[in-house]
This record gives structure tokens, sequence and C-alpha cells, in this order.
């Protein structure tokens, strides 16, 4: 059907193209569709199939060209894209320029579209690369085991009646709130009923957790709070509120008894409270070794970036963005909409102290870095090893073989779990080609929040 195409790149890794489509070929799926039509149309005075072709032209020329053309342009697109190796991203629709196209059916054809494709840039050889990256030296005390218990301790208590009837630290208190205006009536709109938090371990909106310590069940107290300019919810920052709290119900946690029992209350793994902390111990060296193969990576892909030039289509930063907006929601680091987000990032690319736009286009560069290794690895995946990935993931997760194999199955998802194990080949070989220098000491606990200092 293609006559003839004009490929041309553009910035931001869009490509646009020139397809010409010969005018016989249009005529044909014109003829085509008009045959359909007289055979099938019902026409008064005419029997069906015996309407004149003339009359069908005369009175729906105008549709037939219309879906004749929509036609034309998705067959031509199938058959660009079979032959044409720079693919369109996949949430990227190919978008044709011409606004309001006609079909001339003397005519050849022609219309032009873009789209965007996956960036073009070439990884440095890890002969060329010499990257060497500090890592601290972490020790684990007893402290960070005693920390690991008493969240395994907390995590297995219940909660009781706190009998001495008095607010403190680590109680779970249940209050009615609600804010008071200048003449302390009561403002309804927020009112909150049966409201529960932990005192000194939740966030709440006011941020009066701690003005509630001492009170007792049934006690009302009027606080008066101020918030600071950067407050984190901004309808609150800057302002003064004052606010009426009542004490429902004070609860606490009973912590279960540290000692052998409670080791084999957690698991049956454990006969000891000894087996316990050494199984703790040794899942915290093992976070160590990941947070070290962490920084080895995040340095590694910061050093590539540098050096890389990298045209990245729009809609990728878009999709990044969205994923950033969904990360900080969760965290609820911000209670901005995705459109002021976007706002910041186009325009200053600070949020508080953070750099949004480096660490946006970072982590993106980052993932483009990674599947570039991943599509150029020439090694296949054998079936032993997607079997060996698949009694891993078993293992791990706790379910059979079966289960695990039948999800991929049913899921299509054997080709992504492929290109998983490619991703994990190309980390280990990023990993083997760092060179990691011993740096100063450090704890469990700084180590856990360690950057390096680019």
């Amino acid at each position: 059907m293609i006559l003839s195409k004009d490929i041309k790149l553009l910035p931001g890794s869009k490509v646009e193209v020139v397809i010409r489509v010969s005018k016989n070929a249009i005529q044909e799926k014109y003829n085509s569709l008009l045959q359909d039509y007289s055979s099938r149309l019902k026409i008064q005075g005419f029997r069906i199939g015996k309407v004149p072709i003339n009359i069908i032209e005369n009175k729906y020329s105008e549709g037939l060209k219309a879906t004749v053309l929509e036609e034309v342009i998705n067959n031509s697109l199938k058959e660009f894209f079979k032959e044409e190796s720079k693919m369109p991203l996949s949430y990227a629709t190919p978008t044709v320029k011409e606004k309001n196209l006609k079909l001339n059916l003397d005519e050849d054809f022609e219309f032009t579209f873009t789209y965007e494709t996956y960036p073009e840039f070439k990884i440095p050889s890890f002969d060329e690369i010499d990257i060497k990256v500090e890592i601290p030296e972490v020790f684990i005390d007893d402290s960070d085991i005693y920390d690991e218990i008493k969240n395994l301790q907390i995590e297995n208590s219940i909660i009781i009646e706190d009998r001495e009837g008095v607010v403190k630290e680590d109680s779970i208190v249940k209050v009615d709130f609600v804010e008071l205006d200048d003449l302390s009536n009561e403002i309804v709109s927020t009112k909150r009923q049966g409201f529960v938090f932990t005192v000194g371990k939740s966030e709440t909106y006011y941020d009066f957790d701690k003005d509630v310590i001492g009170m007792r069940i049934n006690e009302e107290r009027v606080v008066e709070k101020s918030y600071i300019a950067d407050y984190k919810f901004e309808e609150l920052a800057g302002s003064s509120r004052k606010l009426k709290i009542k004490i429902k119900s004070i609860k606490k946690r009973d912590l279960p008894l540290v000692d052998d029992e409670f080791a084999q209350d957690i698991s049956d793994k454990y006969n000891t409270l000894d087996d316990l902390k050494n199984f703790v111990r040794s899942n915290l060296l093992n976070i160590v070794e990941e947070k070290k193969d962490t920084l080895k990576l995040n340095k590694f892909f910061s050093n590539i970036s540098e050096k890389l030039e990298i045209d990245i289509p729009h809609s990728m930063i878009e999709a990044e963005i969205e994923i950033a907006f969904k990360d900080t929601k969760r965290q609820n680091k911000n209670n901005m909409s995705l459109e002021e987000f976007k706002s910041i990032f186009y325009s200053s690319g600070y949020i508080g102290g953070d750099n949004l736009q480096d660490e946006i286009l970072g982590n993106l560069k980052s993932k483009l870095i990674m599947q570039k290794m991943v599509d150029l690895d020439p090694i296949k995946v054998a079936e032993s090893d997607v079997e060996d990935e698949m009694a891993r993931q078993s293992k791990n997760l706790g379910v059979s073989y079966e289960e695990i194999k039948k999800f991929y199955e049913d899921q299509n998802l054997i080709s992504y779990l492929k290109d998983d194990i490619k991703r994990e080949r190309a980390k280990k070989k990023i990993l083997e080609n760092i060179k990691e220098v011993r740096g100063k000491k450090l704890n469990f606990k700084d180590f856990v929040n360690y950057k390096i200092c680019e």
C-alpha cells in the first residue's frame, strides 16, 4: 500500500514520517467499499443489491471517503511499523500531524505522523569506566539487635485498657476534637469523633499528639497551636488555631516477655532467644550488604549519566513525574495536585531543599541505562534460569513452585521475568567492575540513612 516514506529524526527522540499511498490502492479500497454498500443497502424504489452506483455515490460519497481515509491511515501505520526498527513508546500513540485530512481519489494520498521512540545512546564499555566508591565500615552492636527485637515485641503485642487512666508517651488514645473560632464557638466542619492515634508516634493533622499528655479519660482541654510558615499542611502553614480535645479512651500495648518462649512464638525455626538474636543479626548484615550494593549501583548510574547525552522523550518524562508524584503522596510528603507538582518540576525544579528535576531525570536515566544493558545482553535466558528464579521466589514467598509458575503463565509475564533475570545479571556485572574503597566506621542506624557525597 505504501508508495514511499520519508523518515526524519527530531529532538526529544521524536520521529516524523511522511507516508505516500498510491491512488490506485485508494481507488481499489473505495470501489470495494462501494460494492459492499451496493450489495447491502436498502433504498426505497430499489431492491437490495440493485441500487445504482451513482445514486450511492451521490448520497454517501463523503462518508465512504472518510471510512477509506481512516482505513488507509491505520493500515499504513501497521505496514510501516512491521518493517521499522524505531518503534513508538507504549504510552505515546503516533499522532497524525495534519488536521481535516480529505481524500482525492484522483491523486496519491500523503499524510504526516509523529511519534516518540526509545532514545538512542551508547553505553561506554567497562574498560572505559573507572569508578571508585567509598563504602563505610559498618558495625552492628547489641542495641541494633535490641531495636529489632523491640519491633517484634510490638508486632506481637496486644492492646489493653490502661488502668492508670493517664495519657503518656506511647499511649493509644481515642479523642474527639474540633476547631474553635475567635469567640470559642465550634467550627462544625472540623469536628472529628473517635480519632485514634499513638502518642509520640503518629503524625496528626493539627500536630496535637503531645498536647494530650497528662490528660485523663473524659477530660476536655483547649489548646492553642501556631504553625510555622512551611508546615507540612499548606492550609495550616503560618496560622494559629484553637482546638478543643476530649479524651474518650486510653489504651496501651501489652508487650510479651522477651525469652525463649517469645522466640518460639515468632517462628518454629527458633528454639531459643539466642537463635532469634542470631537470625536478627544475620538479617541486619544482609540489609547492610544490600545497602552497599545500592550505593555502588547509584554511583555507577550517576557517573554514567553525567557522561551521556540522552534525548529523553517528553512522554517518558511525564510518566516518571507521575511515578514520583504518587511516591511522595504515598509517603505523605505533599498535599499538592499532580498539575502543581508538574509545574514545580518544569519551573524551579525544587520542593523544599530537594532538586526535583535532578532526582526524577536521574532516576529515569538510570532506568534507561539499565534497560539498554538488558537489551544488549547477547546471552539468552535459559529455561533452567527461569525455573531457578521461580524456585527462589517460591522459597522466599512461602508458596508452591506450581503456584508461582501458574501466576507467570496465566498473566503472560514470562518475558518480563526473563528481563528481570537479565537485569540481575547486569547488576552483578556492574558490581564486579566497581572498586570499593573502605570508608569511615559507621553504626547500623547511621548507615541506613547514609548517602554518598558527590
